[in-house]
């Protein structure tokens, strides 16, 4: 075999094909949670309005690649990782109705949120709804209660209790770190091993 030929394919084994296999066949995208908005509270059944800055590191500080990779916390900037899509997401779990003999009552209801004064994100119980929103800017939002139905039975002292939370999101994208970072490890757990073993069955065959 002609030597260029020989140190192509030594190439793309050791380094080519474990890059490509790192940066885009296995996973290498994350979602970070960010930072914790304020969401209703006890027997807020009306119109509730609250206000928020996000940038990108609300989310890098709890959550950099170092979680992922522990040796690569000083590689958490471009192109090896890449954090975009900032978002807010919007949450409940099962809300409900208590009444004042403690008993407790799924109601009919879901969720208007209004975002920035224009985006509308309808949200059912049991469900998350997300919407994108720009880094470094302030956002508002207004969660507004439907409740469509409740039972008869003491209706008027009846306390909704929401069960809902909101919180910042960001999607971390560490493809290319993940891609060199598979060039080593391929070397010292397949082809390093494999090159072992082909050498003793060389030399067995030679022996015989």
């Amino acid at each position: 075999m002609d030597k260029r030929v020989e140190y192509a394919c030594r190439a793309f084994l050791l380094v080519l094909l474990p890059f490509l296999l790192g940066a885009f066949a296995l996973p290498h995208v994350h979602y970070m949670q960010g930072t914790a908005l304020q969401a209703p509270g006890q027997a807020g059944n009306g119109v509730q309005t609250y206000a928020f800055v996000h940038s990108s590191e609300d989310s890098i500080i709890q959550q950099k690649i170092s979680s992922l990779f522990p040796l690569a916390g000083y590689l958490d900037f471009p192109p090896f990782v890449y954090h975009s899509n900032a978002s807010v997401c919007f949450e409940d779990t099962g809300s409900y109705l208590v009444f004042p003999d403690k008993s407790t009552s799924i109601p009919s209801y879901d969720w208007t949120i209004l975002l920035n004064g224009g985006t509308v994100l309808p949200l059912e119980p049991y469900s998350v709804a997300c919407a994108p929103i720009a880094l470094g800017q302030t956002n508002s939002y207004k969660w507004g209660l439907n409740l469509k139905s409740v039972e008869a039975t003491n209706q008027s002292n009846a306390a909704f209790v929401p069960q809902t939370s909101a919180y910042t999101r960001l999607t971390m994208d560490y493809g290319i770190l993940q891609g060199v970072v598979m060039i080593p490890v391929a070397f010292l757990l397949v082809w390093y091993p494999a090159a072992g073993i082909i050498r003793k069955i060389k030399e067995g065959l030679l022996a015989q």
